[in-house]
């Protein structure tokens, strides 16, 4: 660290104004209030308005009157435009004279910045038109910045889309287990004859074991309860992700072990041993947290024996009813696509009706910063329900949808409904971002108003999912033709058949590619030099602090 003392303020303040108002040769001192010329923000209409504004004050010579220039967004525009001007030119006082209304037209050899402005203020094309160089360069540098960006983006994206393909791979591993690995499954049968009733124990107590590591961890978390801090980021790792994992392996245990069959190591589990299994989770999580976080025997004995146990014991009640109607009831309605979309969220929406039962037994007991916290918590659950459902159906569900189609022209509609989605939530930005309803002197927004703004807002939705459903098809297209698929269900456009039948081995090699091709080109590609930012930020350079260069 340096040995200097610290500069303060008043001393730093008082060197500015000797350089701003530096001692006349009699020694006296200049008493004027100091002044800032304030350029406000508004883009490209703000900073046409404010050279006019400039060329006035210069015309009325009080111009270089001005201590300080502050400006911001359009405002900097024009402020960098004069700044590096005087900067170049060495002194605003070079300048002034060609500022002024009439100063006449620069000399021969030098720079004209005001016509530069004039030519260049539609600075992205200057010279518009179907043979402008200007218009296709603009084009050509679309493309391209666009391009690069999604060789880095894109194979990213089909990574995270792969994870609904391998929840699907590893829910009907117990079908096709024997079909995709026979010499495994003998080896390991021989090995372990007992191997089916093992596996269908070990997931049950996997889900078990999460779902009590939740609980525990909700109690710890509770302020009126654990009165533990934590961040938001703790409550994602330690509440929701074991929720998440429990309401997985549930899902795989049901998969795998398919009431409709007859091996009785396959045999669904009962409404009791559902009821006792999810309960006994329940129980476990609360005595784990009474065991380790309280303190004093008397402590735990009173939220033992107080209306917190009898709440955790009824929302283990209501979780496995709900468990038990999913695998008994609905997931009958469901095929192995809808099943993988529909039946973590429904299962998840269970637990969040459970967890309001709790709310509403412990009213008593805890305050209003507890239900906060469980509220909030029920909206990470809702979030992670929603995009679920969305990218499962996205990437499961609406394929095969358009295959159904059995036409070219539909197909093409659907993707000229994305571009055009895409088109409009590019340009929403160029409208008006509101218009003010209930002012004197305006009037409601009308249809006009309402229309564009309506499409704006759906069109971002629009492009998503149909850009998310084609990198589904797209996918499935490279499984494919790289040959990671089962060779007698490799008809890509047969889009359940050839889900169902795709290994997940050959699903995590795939996604793995897509991760090298992204890292590769996110090594190289340097995204923030082809942004289509940059080329914005480039193009206003060109027009005002290169128009005296």
């Amino acid at each position: 660290m340096s040995s200097e003392a610290p500069l303060l303020f008043g001393e730093v303040a008082a060197e500015e104004l000797r350089i701003l108002r530096p001692p006349a040769a009699d020694g006296g001192t200049d008493e004027r209030p100091l002044t800032a010329l304030c350029i406000s923000g508004g883009g490209i209409r703000s900073a046409t308005f404010a050279l006019g504004a400039i060329q006035g004050l210069a015309g009325q010579g009080v111009l270089d009157d001005f201590d300080y220039l502050s400006t911001v967004s359009g405002g900097g525009y024009i402020g960098g435009w004069l700044t590096s001007w005087k900067q170049r030119a060495g002194g605003l006082d070079k300048i002034m004279p060609n500022l002024r209304p009439g100063g006449g037209p620069p000399q021969p050899g030098d720079a004209d910045p005001i016509g530069h402005l004039r030519e260049y203020n539609n600075y992205l094309s200057p010279r518009l038109g179907a043979f402008s160089a200007d218009t296709w360069t603009l084009v050509a540098t679309v493309i391209r910045n666009m391009t690069l960006n999604w060789l880095v983006l894109v194979p990213l994206l089909m990574v995270a889309l792969m994870a609904p393909r391998f929840i699907l791979a590893l829910g009907l591993l117990g079908d096709n287990s024997a079909y995709f690995y026979p010499f495994l499954q003998k080896a390991a049968l021989s090995a372990f004859p007992d191997l089916g009733t093992f596996l269908k124990y070990f997931v049950a107590a996997v889900s078990g074991f999460f779902f009590a590591s939740a609980i525990f961890n909700t109690m710890r978390y509770l302020p009126g309860v654990g009165r533990k801090d934590h961040t938001e980021k703790d409550f994602l790792k330690y509440c929701l992700a074991p929720m998440l994992i429990a309401a997985l392996a549930f899902m795989t245990y049901d998969s795998w072990f398919d009431p409709s069959l007859d091996d009785v190591t396959r045999s669904a589990p009962t409404y009791l041993e559902l009821l006792l299994c999810i309960t006994a989770s329940c129980a476990a999580g609360w005595v784990a947290y009474l065991a380790f976080c309280v303190k004093g025997l008397a402590p735990r004995l009173r939220l033992l024996l107080g209306p917190l146990s009898l709440a955790i014991l009824l929302t283990g009640f209501s979780t496995a009813s709900a468990a038990w109607l999913l695998i008994s009831k609905v997931g009958n309605l469901y095929d192995w696509l809808g099943y993988t979309t529909f039946g973590p969220p429904l299962l998840l929406l269970a637990f969040m009706a459970a967890g309001g039962l709790f709310v509403g037994l412990t009213s008593r007991v805890l305050g209003d910063e507890d239900r906060e916290w469980l509220a909030r918590g029920g909206a990470w659950m809702l979030l992670f329900v929603v995009c679920w459902a969305g990218i499962c159906g996205l990437v499961l569900i609406a394929p095969g949808w358009i295959f159904a189609l059995h036409s070219a022209w539909a197909g093409s509609g659907i993707a000229l409904a994305g571009g055009l989605a895409g088109w409009v939530s590019s340009i929403a930005g160029f409208g008006s971002k509101s218009v003010p309803a209930g002012e004197t002197g305006q009037q409601m927004p009308g249809m006009k108003t309402l229309v564009p703004a309506l499409a704006a807002k759906v069109a971002a939705p629009v492009f998503l999912a149909v850009l998310l459903t084609g990198l589904s098809i797209l996918t499935s297209w490279m499984l494919a033709a790289l040959h990671l698929v089962d060779a007698d269900h490799s008809d890509w456009t047969s889009h359940e058949t050839f889900l169902e039948w795709t290994r997940g081995d050959y699903i995590v090699s795939g996604a793995l590619l897509f991760m090298i091709i992204g890292w590769i080109a996110a090594r190289f590609i340097n995204i923030n030099k082809f942004s289509l930012h940059a080329m914005y930020r480039n193009r206003l350079i060109r027009a005002y602090t290169a128009a005296h260069n």
